[in-house]
C-alpha cells in the first residue's frame, strides 16, 4: 500500500471511524437524556403532568421557556432528522462501501481487508440512521408500541457485533475495541428492559449511559491507537507490551465513574430547574399547559408518534390528548404498583 493509502486508511480509523461516530453518538444520546430527565421530574413533581414513558426521540432542549421554540419542536422531529440526516451524511462523504473483492493480482477474488474496515464502520451508521428513519415513518404509519425501542435495540446489537469481533491488528487494538462492544452490549440489555417496562427511567438512563460511554471509548479508542503516543505503543523492543493492554480497562473504569457523576449533575439541575418551572406554572395549572411544558406534540398524531397509547387503542392506558392514566389499565398492565407508588408520592409532596 502507498503513501496515499496508508493516509487514507489512517484517516478513516482516526477520524471517520472514531471521533466522528464518538460526537455523533455522544450528542443524541446526551440530548436523550437531558429531555428524559426533563418528562421524568415533570412527571414525579406534578400529577397533572403527563406521567412518564420513554420514547426513543425527545424534544430539543424542552426547557427553553420560548413560545416559538416549544412550537417548533411540537412541529419539527429535529431528533429523528438528525439521526437520519447526519448518519446519512457520514455514510455518503466518507465511508461509500467501496470494492469488496480484489479485482486482479496475487489476490484475485478475495476479500480486500483494507476496505473491511469502511464497511463495518458504515455498517454501525446504517444502524443508527435506521433508528431515525423508522421514528419518520411512524409519524404516519401506526407501529405496534414499542417498535422504535426495538429497532434500537437491533441497532445496538450490529454495535455490539461489529466491535466484538474486531480482529485486525495486535490484542492491544482487539481489547480497547472489544470494550466498546460492552458497553453497547449493556445498553440492548437496558433497550430490552425498557420495550417491556417502558415507565422504568432507570431502564431508558441506563441505555444512555452505556450508549455514551461506548461512543466516548470509541473516540479514546482512536486517540490510543492512532495518536502516536508511546504510552500507548503495544510494542517495545521489537516486542509485546502488556502494559498498554492493562492499564486501559483502568482508564475505561475511569472515565465510566466520572460519566457517572456528570449524569448525576445533569439530572440533579434538571430536577431543580423543573421544580423552578412549576412553581412559576402555579399548582392549579391546566393539563394543557403541564403538556405544554414538555413541548410534546399535542395532537392525536403526536401521540401515537412518541410511543403512547390512546385509550381506545389498548386495553385502558395513558391518553396523548388529555395527558391521563386510567387506574385500572395500570393494574390490568402490571403496573399498579408503579401507579400506587406514584400517587403516594405525589400527595406526600403536597401536589395532589
Amino acid at each position: 500500500m502507498g503513501k496515499g493509502g496508508a493516509d487514507s486508511v489512517r484517516k478513516v480509523g482516526t477520524e471517520m471511524g472514531h471521533f466522528v461516530p464518538c460526537l455523533a453518538l455522544s450528542t443524541w444520546a446526551f440530548h436523550a437524556f437531558i429531555g428524559t430527565c426533563w418528562r421524568y421530574c415533570l412527571a414525579q413533581r406534578d400529577p397533572s403532568a403527563p406521567p412518564y414513558t420513554s420514547r426513543t426521540w425527545e424534544p430539543l432542549l424542552p426547557f427553553l421557556p420560548s413560545p416559538r421554540w416549544r412550537r417548533f419542536n411540537q412541529l419539527v422531529p429535529i431528533d429523528s432528522l438528525f439521526k437520519t440526516i447526519s448518519g446519512s451524511l457520514i455514510i455518503i462523504t466518507s465511508y461509500r462501501f467501496p470494492q469488496i473483492v480484489c479485482p486482479d493480482g496475487v489476490r484475485e477474488g478475495r476479500i480486500v481487508g483494507q476496505h473491511v474496515m469502511y464497511w463495518a464502520h458504515a455498517m454501525l451508521i446504517v444502524a443508527c440512521v435506521l433508528v431515525g428513519v423508522v421514528e419518520l415513518v411512524a409519524i404516519r404509519v401506526r407501529f405496534p408500541p414499542g417498535t422504535s425501542a426495538a429497532v434500537m435495540v437491533a441497532a445496538h446489537i450490529v454495535l455490539v457485533i461489529i466491535f466484538s469481533y474486531h480482529q485486525k491488528h495486535e490484542i492491544f487494538d482487539q481489547t480497547i475495541h472489544e470494550l466498546v462492544g460492552h458497553c453497547f452490549f449493556v445498553a440492548a440489555i437496558c433497550g430490552v428492559m425498557e420495550v417491556y417496562q417502558p415507565t422504568s427511567f432507570l431502564a431508558v438512563s441506563g441505555k444512555l449511559f452505556f450508549h455514551i460511554m461506548g461512543s466516548a471509548w470509541l473516540g479514546m479508542a482512536g486517540y490510543m491507537l492512532f495518536s502516536g503516543s508511546v504510552f500507548w505503543s503495544p510494542v517495545w523492543n521489537a516486542q509485546t507490551d502488556v502494559g498498554p493492554v492493562m492499564f486501559a480497562p483502568i482508564v475505561f473504569i475511569m472515565m465510566m465513574l466520572g460519566l457517572l457523576v456528570f449524569m448525576l449533575i445533569i439530572f440533579a439541575l434538571v430536577d431543580l430547574l423543573a421544580a423552578r418551572r412549576l412553581r412559576a406554572v402555579g399548582p392549579d395549572a391546566p393539563e394543557e399547559a403541564m403538556l405544554a411544558l414538555t413541548q410534546l406534540p399535542i395532537s392525536k398524531m403526536g401521540g401515537e408518534r412518541q410511543g403512547l397509547l390512546v385509550k381506545s387503542e389498548a386495553a385502558g392506558g395513558y391518553s396523548a390528548i388529555n395527558g391521563q392514566v386510567d387506574g385500572d389499565a395500570l393494574g390490568s398492565s402490571g403496573l399498579g404498583g408503579f401507579g400506587v407508588e406514584r400517587s403516594g408520592c405525589l400527595v406526600r409532596n403536597g401536589r395532589a
